[in-house]
């Protein structure tokens, strides 16, 4: 069946554009997310869903890993790409007219393997596949290496990057943890004649596999000077320098030529004559893949003239030392901060707003952003009203029905000042936190809220202090480039702490901890300020019916926080948590248990494992909190028991090691459900307090250690 024969794609008869859709609906395909999953549309491609049709008009064929343009999905349908509103709104962003027959961009296939890259080449330098359920887990890994030969980190390329994506290359841990100043450079010889400077990891294995000596940066626009450098170190003769036929490769490229002309290194600047896009591994693909058809090409391609100016913009910048000196006299004088949210946050800075799993934190601060977006009152304190951008890394389709909970609760209407960002945000990259500026800048927001601060920082090691200094140095960024207030939501870790390295509370302005109890009290408390802590308060869950029903007529229901007198939660140990819940486990056993029993159950329920359930068992019994009789365990005190309906076919996911689990008590009141036992205040009882460890053979109970070979009980 040819493309034109597809019925669906008959070109609408009104002379009006057809949006990506009205597209998607005419030929059957479902929606998944900010995706369109279904059949190719000339049926040589996936099956089913294979298919993925995206939100920007853009399309991805699975099982052939073929990515496709906005005017070829058009071409695809059998629609003339002018009469699709995806390519029209590219052309409006890119300042191009519509013509008759355009010619959309070079698709590089996604494999190395369809660039022509052989399996040898790919071993040579080390890349390996790797395929997870994660975005961020689909791709090619490889190392990276400074000039010197000892390995740098880890470099990954994400299969799954859409084009025009410039998400496409992450860092991961690997060698001594530190960035090389170019790719390639440990294999470029002393004394070499000439090393093309091309646009990336595969254009240099391309080049590589056919005889050149290649190198290339980590981004276009980034390291010109340290590259220049290093190939200067060993007496490079000529650097030909042939970067993409792209915006980001025509400045990439300007800027290496400058500085080979600042470092007095010979260069000859090279421009391809392909489409816009088009790159070494196009030329290859053009060539057929034959090497001596390749080579010539890329010996043949045209010279350009380099611009002979001694500066660049950067050199005309005025110095920012000079520019931001200040008297004591001028500091005096200068106005006061104002506050973004009264006694609470200032209206310029970035913060970290931390908390155990389970802790509402997203609910929390959903609540702060829309208060500002509304100009309502932040429970009792006054707000600037503005802008605010919620980027949604973690669970953006929760959004949706929070966001309509709170607006009913406070029967207002959906402020228009509100926008969500629902993919990360990789501030710590320096090329992406300027996209991410340039993105957002026309909105002029006063509240950027990150959540998470995981999600926005994937492939950094959260317990380096560098990777975290650089990812508060995009904070940092945003915030001072478009006079906001920046929050990032973070996990604390077991120790009660914010997870990772302390360049995270050390850095930010203000760090906010959340604290939760079994019930439906929540506390904010005030870690650290530069200027004077606020009180303490708390605040209550109040579940609030949306008026919907979902398709097994369940009503939709979703949380609120309201201010309450209710007692401050306090810090509580994990050790304590945990105990708590090993306890709840054995309350849940009417008849009481032996140790095994109750063991068993504790790791079903994913709560403890292994020895640490004797510790804990230890302390409850000598504490007064368990009885033994008989070797049979039972609860001395009341408590709520744990009886969560949780199937065996779950994986298990321990509460020890994990902090993206939620309590069963938690997931209740998420649900709008209860089961009585809270107090007036709306807590559950207490948690005695911890006790004094000693050795349970003390008892006059008897007992007997299990032996590990017979699997005796005690």
């Amino acid at each position: 069946m040819t493309m034109t024969q597809r019925s669906v794609a008959s070109q609408p008869d009104n002379g009006t554009t057809t949006t990506v859709a009205e597209l998607a609906q005419r030929a059957q395909m479902k929606r998944n997310g900010d995706e369109w999953h279904g059949a190719h549309p000339t049926g040589n491609g996936a099956t089913k869903d294979g298919f993925i049709l995206n939100d920007d008009g853009t399309a991805y064929d699975r099982p052939t890993q073929t990515r496709y343009t906005s005017a070829q999905v058009a071409e695809l349908f059998g629609i003339a790409p002018d009469e699709y509103q995806p390519v029209r709104d590219w052309r409006d962003r890119n300042g191009h007219t519509p013509s008759p027959e355009p010619t959309a961009p070079p698709v590089t296939p996604a494999t190395p393997e369809q660039r022509g890259i052989t399996p040898e080449t790919l071993k040579s330098f080390g890349v390996s596949r790797v395929q997870g359920a994660k975005p961020n887990r689909d791709g090619w890994k490889y190392p990276t290496h400074h000039a010197d030969g000892k390995q740098g980190r880890a470099r990954f390329k994400n299969a799954r990057a859409k084009i025009g994506d410039e998400i496409k290359y992450q860092w991961w841990k690997g060698g001594d943890g530190q960035n090389p100043d170019g790719y390639n450079l440990n294999r470029i010889p002393d004394d070499a004649r000439e090393v093309w400077i091309v646009g990336g990891e595969p254009d240099v294995w391309a080049m590589s596999q056919n005889g050149f000596d290649a190198v290339c940066t980590f981004g276009e626009t980034q390291g010109a000077a340290a590259l220049v450098a290093a190939l200067k170190a060993r007496r490079v003769q000529v650097l030909q320098i042939a970067l993409d036929n792209d915006t980001a490769g025509e400045k990439g490229a300007a800027e290496i030529a400058h500085e080979c002309q600042k470092q007095n290194q010979n260069f000859t600047l090279r421009k391809f004559e392909g489409a816009r896009g088009f790159d070494v591994c196009d030329q290859f693909a053009h060539a057929d893949f034959d090497r001596e058809k390749f080579r010539a090409a890329m010996l043949d391609l045209p010279e350009i003239a380099a611009d002979e100016s001694s500066e660049t913009e950067a050199d005309k910048r005025p110095n920012p030392f000079t520019a931001h000196r200040r008297s004591l006299a001028e500091i005096f004088v200068r106005p006061r901060p104002l506050w973004l949210i009264d006694g609470l946050l200032l209206e310029f800075g970035y913060s970290a707003f931390t908390g155990t799993y389970g802790t509402f934190k997203s609910f929390a601060l959903l609540d702060m952003g829309l208060c500002i977006a509304t100009g309502k009152d932040y429970h009792g304190r006054k707000v600037k009203q503005g802008t605010v951008v919620y980027v949604v890394a973690e669970g953006a389709y929760t959004t949706a029905d929070r966001a309509k909970a709170w607006l009913i609760r406070h029967q207002l209407d959906a402020p228009e000042n509100f926008h969500v960002i629902e993919i990360p945000a990789q501030i710590g990259e320096a090329a992406i936190c300027e996209l991410f500026i340039e993105s957002i800048a026309e909105l002029q927001p006063v509240f950027v809220i990150l959540d998470t601060l995981t999600k926005c920082n994937v492939g950094a090691d959260e317990n380096s202090s560098r990777d975290m200094g650089l990812f508060t140095h995009g904070m940092q960024e945003v915030a001072s480039r478009l006079k906001c207030h920046v929050i990032a939501v973070h996990h604390n870790g077991k120790n009660g702490d914010a997870r990772g390295s302390n360049a995270l509370p050390s850095n930010v302005d203000t760090h906010i901890t959340v604290r939760a109890n079994e019930g439906k009290v929540i506390t904010i408390v005030c870690e650290k300020t530069k200027v004077a802590p606020f009180e303490k308060f708390s605040l209550i869950g109040r579940v609030v019916e949306l008026g919907e029903l979902d398709e097994h007529g369940h009503k939709i229901t979703s949380l609120v926080f309201e201010t309450t007198d209710a007692p401050p939660v306090e810090a509580v140990e994990r050790a304590d948590a945990t105990r708590k819940k090993v306890l709840q486990v054995l309350a849940g056993m009417p008849e009481g248990a032996r140790a095994t029993a109750w063991q068993n159950e504790c790791e079903r329920l994913c709560i403890v494992k292994g020895s640490r359930f004797y510790d804990y068992r230890d302390e409850l019994v000598t504490g007064g909190q368990v009885a033994l009789s008989n070797r049979v365990y039972s609860v001395s005190t009341p408590i709520t028991p744990i009886t969560p309906n949780r199937s065996e076919s779950e994986p298990e996911k321990y509460s020890d090691y994990s902090d993206d689990v939620i309590t069963s008590e938690q997931s209740e009141l998420m649900a709008g459900l209860s089961n009585g036992s809270e107090k007036p205040d709306g807590t559950l009882p207490e948690m005695p307090p911890e006790p004094a460890k000693t050795n349970i053979k003390a008892q006059s109970e008897p007992y007997a250690q299990t032996n590990a070979d017979d699997g005796e009980e005690f």
